[in-house]
């Protein structure tokens, strides 16, 4: 999926530590003592998203423990992991996780793009558009009122 290498690591002892700045790791076993030492490895790693998935209480105890012992949580620690897109199958569950690694690799604001207000892509990729449109209508306004009257006339 989006050209992303997946590993599924089952026993935490064996994670693979050759982590760069692309790696991203998901923590959810069902077994306390896996999760605390799948997360005391992967939170010494510095890695810019760390997830885990289950419940706020649950990770609460798994942080309060993480601490006593002098793990520092850092700011690529995600939990629960995932958006906020009211999720509750596996699948769902996928989707908001994959999206918010996503957004935090790509600096994105995770805002529904109907709601920005600037252009989507970055400004020289918005001069190049309108460099085009230029070339090919005369100018953008001629443009934009085709583009205008066209979606009125449907």
């Amino acid at each position: 999926m989006l050209g992303w290498k997946a590993i599924e690591v089952v026993d935490q002892h064996q994670l693979p530590i050759d982590a760069d700045r692309w790696t991203a790791a998901i923590v959810k076993s069902h077994n306390y003592g896996r999760d605390f030492t799948a997360l005391q490895k992967l939170l010494s790693l510095n890695l810019r998203y760390v997830g885990l998935i289950g419940p706020r209480k649950r990770r609460d105890q798994l942080l309060n423990d993480l601490l006593d012992l002098g793990v520092t949580i850092n700011a690529g620690f995600f939990s629960p992991a995932g958006l906020d897109l009211r999720s509750e199958t596996p699948e769902e569950i996928a989707l908001a996780v994959v999206a918010e690694i996503q957004r935090v690799f790509a600096g994105g604001s995770g805002e529904s793009l109907r709601e920005r207000k600037m252009s989507i892509h970055p400004l020289e990729e918005s001069r190049l558009f309108l460099a085009n449109v230029n070339r090919r209508c005369g100018n953008f306004s001629r443009w934009r009122s085709r583009r205008v009257s066209a979606v009125r006339n449907n």
